[in-house]
């Protein structure tokens, strides 16, 4: 992502020499995301997984980074975040807006029709089958700046 900086607009405080380590580095290489209701399940949920990804040559555990949403449902400027808890089709899991109809599951998972009726195909197929693709940023909110804004 580094040489992509300037492109994403990473530059001055964003830039990438102000990235936590190993953010950043040719280091990572894979991002495991683990989602859970509570931290108890996301805990055991990283249990089971841990011999799958010990028994891999040549990978590591290199940082983590817990996140937990808000009791209140909101992100940190106060909203209602309703945007990034659809409802997806099949999931059982009800999205934050219950006057949404669930999204397709083919817009999240791989391998399954989309709200276009499309399937994404992926080489190798197995990687194609409940795969998604991911983009991961860490982005530090300025949340007293904001307010101080619109207070002023």
């Amino acid at each position: 992502m580094t040489a992509r900086a300037a492109a994403l607009g990473d530059t001055g405080d964003s830039a990438p020499e102000h990235w936590e380590p190993p953010l950043g580095s040719p280091d990572v290489h894979v991002v495991l995301t683990v989602v859970a209701p509570d931290r108890d399940r996301r805990d055991a949920a990283v249990d089971r997984a841990r011999p799958a990804a010990a028994a891999l040559p040549g990978v590591a555990a290199i940082w983590r980074q817990d996140c937990h949403a808000l009791p209140d449902e909101t992100e940190p400027f106060g909203y209602r975040d309703g945007v990034s808890h659809p409802a997806v089709e099949g999931s059982g899991v009800p999205g934050s807006n219950p006057l949404e109809p669930p999204l397709r599951a083919g817009e999240f998972v791989l391998g399954y029709p989309d709200e276009l009726g499309g399937t994404q195909r992926v080489e190798p197929e197995i990687l194609g089958r409940n795969g998604s693709y991911v983009a991961f940023r860490k982005l530090h909110q300025r949340v007293a700046a904001l307010r101080r804004y619109l207070a002023g």
